[in-house]
């Protein structure tokens, strides 16, 4: 899930789900871009969101 502003700035957040846990991460989003490596998923929802608006 992305959450963006009208600047696509904001956080993308993911979710991991094992049998015994999950682990919630957010990374920071800055005009669209991250300092952290983004995952397939994570790009497409940055895409979404900004396609939602």
């Amino acid at each position: 899930m992305a959450i963006l502003d009208d600047r696509d700035t904001g956080v993308v957040i993911t979710g991991l789900h094992t049998r015994d846990r999950t682990r919630v991460y957010m990374k920071d989003i800055r005009v669209g871009k991250s300092n952290f490596e983004l995952s397939a998923e994570e790009k497409k929802a940055i895409l979404s969101a900004q396609k939602s608006k």
